[in-house]
């Protein structure tokens, strides 16, 4: 949903193409047979796009490549003949270089689903593509001075800001779509990987000065490295995000217009900035956004909003703001159960859907792991059931309240994931938990389509945001305020002016950093600023909020960077000062969003009672976090009651467990819609149609 996605789009609903070792046996009639069925199961179960796994460390499959690309010309064919879309999907920079058994151990334990044809390391540096050797593209560790070696995947990466590489992977992409009819790629990893200590080539530090005027000093100048009171760090931080977002850029331009995106697990975090992620730069170039559920999606207690809400709520809101066709929310499972939460909560947020079985890297391997079903298996029949309902999944998130993302805060201030990521991810949950259909925004020209703005944790702002928040209270804006907002510039420097005056007085202080603290330290595990105010001279508690009147509007503030503890609650405050609207009654603890049309509003509801039981078998490589084997539901519908303020002329129920709609009776005033229908255990959709069109 969203306004980039209605109209007569067909939503994606998509899994993963899976090959493993023996589709390498090529050409092969069995593979031939087995592409063919999987086709055949696609097209039944109401899929319309398929995204290639495997091979994804594409260069490493240089001395097989005429062979793997008549491979996926194979398949993309087949895909086309039951009108199927086939997106490539490979790693642009990422290279397996493996020099020991135990490294070789690693990549068959945990990167097994990549097909890792990796070279042997004295034949790597042999090879040459578009007339240069392959080695020569290499990020380079800023600190020693040599090829950085990614643990995480065993693997080095090539350097985006490498003319020979860009060369190389424009005339491979070139190659590529010579050999393959693509309906789409994925051109995936072109970010800094390594993190922080990438990358100190000729290249990047060339680059680096003729932008900013300034050489990359060494790793010991404790004056720059991760100091981001200095403007110079500041622009270190930038260089590396316009280096990824113009890299993206280029395979734009050499692709045309074939549809183009990009992988993304996070958007909101401050560890986007040691990898210099963040779709926002990507979206220009892009026609679809994704985000990436990576590993377990829900938590032992049934909860998924505080691993995935804030995250999806960004990447809706890119979406949204730069005109992409669509955000595909990828979840991972291996069971039916997992795959139709996945896909509900994607309806219920208005994304399209990626379910994927990620099965090559469940630990321990083997035969059971192997004969686990395939992707388009486990869909049950709610991919149909979509297809045949499209109309109700079509308008804009009905919101009169908007949650503020500060990019600026997330690049320019603290060091610490309780600075920023964690007030702007609580503030998310505690709406949504309240059945407040918000909207998250991080470009202010949207601001002035709210009635309710609530700002967490955004330290940094520039003058035009200042502006544009001090014109929205001024004009009757409600707006509710968390921790140290507006004390620094968009760049983290001390503000000249104050965001918010009237008798309120703010300070923050960084804590002391702890014993052998390393500049790159993983931000979730440092303690956070700690925020305090004064309010007419008198000190405001943690857990308190004051009040005050601002121009015609009115702004709540609270010095806490914790807001659980807060009385009153974020979603009273906001549901305080929000039109009436309408309301879904009989229903407990289900999740609620709000979607409108011009006359026709939609509700979506999912069952958050849910219990997960986990494997006692399989974990999840990389980092062996437990799997989910089947979700048990309670508390399931069986009859709703709507009330509008505006007076209804129809009202039809909808389910994927229902056979029919079911539809509502109304009451004379047209103000009640009454539903009973047998039991549904995960999702419901409610379409109320009003006789007077929406304002």
């Amino acid at each position: 949903m969203g306004q980039t996605v209605g109209g007569s789009r067909e939503l994606n609903r998509s899994v993963s193409f899976w090959i493993d070792w023996s589709f390498l046996d090529w050409p092969n009639n069995r593979i031939k047979e087995l592409i063919a069925r999987r086709c055949d199961e696609m097209a039944g179960a109401g899929v319309n796009m398929s995204i290639l796994f495997g091979a994804h460390f594409r260069w490493d499959f240089l001395p097989i490549m005429s062979r793997l690309h008549d491979l996926l010309a194979h398949i993309a064919e087949q895909h086309r003949l039951r009108g199927i879309r086939f997106f490539d999907h490979h790693s642009s920079v990422l290279t397996h270089r493996a020099s020991t058994g135990a490294q070789r151990e690693h990549i068959r334990c945990f990167n097994h689903h990549h097909l890792p044809f990796y070279p042997d390391p004295h034949f790597a540096a042999q090879m040459k593509y578009n007339g240069t050797y392959l080695n020569d593209w290499r990020m380079i560790d800023v600190d020693t001075g040599r090829p950085i070696f990614i643990n995480t995947y065993q693997c080095e990466q090539y350097c985006m800001n490498n003319p020979d590489f860009r060369a190389g992977y424009h005339a491979y992409l070139r190659q590529l779509m010579k050999d393959v009819p693509l309906d789409g790629l994925m051109s995936d990893d072109g970010v800094y990987y390594p993190g922080w200590r990438a990358c100190g080539c000729g290249h990047c530090r060339e680059k680096f000065r003729a932008m900013f005027g300034r050489d990359l000093p060494p790793v010991s100048d404790s004056t720059f490295w991760f100091n981001r009171s200095n403007k110079a760090f500041i622009d270190w931080i930038d260089f590396r995000y316009a280096s990824t977002s113009e890299f993206f850029g280029t395979v734009r331009q050499v692709v045309g217009s074939l549809p183009l995106m990009s992988c993304s697990s996070t958007s909101c975090s401050q560890v986007c900035n040691a990898h210099a992620i963040s779709y926002e730069g990507f979206a220009p170039h892009a026609d679809l956004s994704m985000l990436e559920i990576c590993g377990v999606a829900i938590d032992a207690d049934g909860d998924w909003t505080g691993r995935t809400l804030h995250r999806a709520m960004m990447q809706l809101a890119i979406t949204r703001t730069t005109g992409l066709k669509g955000c595909l929310g990828m979840h991972y499972g291996f069971d039916p159960d997992m795959f139709e939460l996945g896909w509900a909560i994607n309806r219920l947020l208005g994304a399209d859907t990626w379910l994927s079985t990620l099965k090559g890297r469940l630990n321990p391997k083997g035969p059971e792991a192997d004969a686990m079903p395939e992707d388009q298996q486990l869909l049950g029949g709610y991919f149909n059931w979509e297809k045949a309902n499209e109309h109700l999944f079509r308008g804009d998130a009905d919101a009169q309240a908007c949650v503020f993302f500060s990019r600026h805060t997330r690049d320019h201030f603290g060091r610490s994931y309780l600075d920023f990521e964690n007030v702007y991810r609580q503030a998310c949950c505690e709406l949504f938990k309240a059945n407040i259909t918000f909207d998250v925004v991080y470009d202010v020209k949207e601001i002035k389509r709210y009635k309710v703005l609530v700002l967490p944790a955004a330290t940094c702002m520039s003058a035009r945001q200042r502006e544009v928040f001090t014109d929205f209270l001024n004009d009757g804006g409600a707006a509710i305020v968390i921790g140290p907002a507006g004390l620094r510039d968009e760049f983290g420097q001390p503000a000249e002016e104050f965001f918010l005056r009237q008798g309120l007085h703010i300070e923050v202080e960084q804590p002391a950093l702890p014993a052998g603290y390393q500049p790159s330290e993983d931000p979730y595990k440092l303690p956070g600023i700690e925020c305090r105010g004064q309010f007419q001279s008198k000190p405001v508690k943690a857990s308190e909020w004051i009040d005050f009147s601002f121009g015609k509007g009115k702004v709540w503030w609270t010095p806490a960077m914790d807001i659980t503890n807060n009385t009153p609650r974020l979603a009273s405050l906001v549901a305080d000062v929000m039109p009436e609207g309408t309301e879904m009654h009989g229903l407990k603890n289900w999740q609620v969003r709000r979607y409108r049309t011009k006359n026709s509003q939609v509700l979506v509801a999912l069952n958050a009672n849910v219990t997960p039981t986990f494997s006692k078998k399989f974990t999840l490589g990389m980092g062996n976090p437990p799997i989910i084997e089947k979700l048990t539901y309670s508390q399931f519908a069986q009859s709703v009651k709507i009330t509008s303020p505006r007076p209804l002329c129809d009202a039809k129920l909808f389910s994927p467990q229902l056979t029919e709609p079911v539809s509502g009776q109304i009451s004379p005033d047209g103000k009640t819609a009454t539903f009973i229908f047998p039991a549904i255990r995960t999702l419901l959709v409610v379409q109320l149609t009003f006789d007077d069109p929406a304002e």
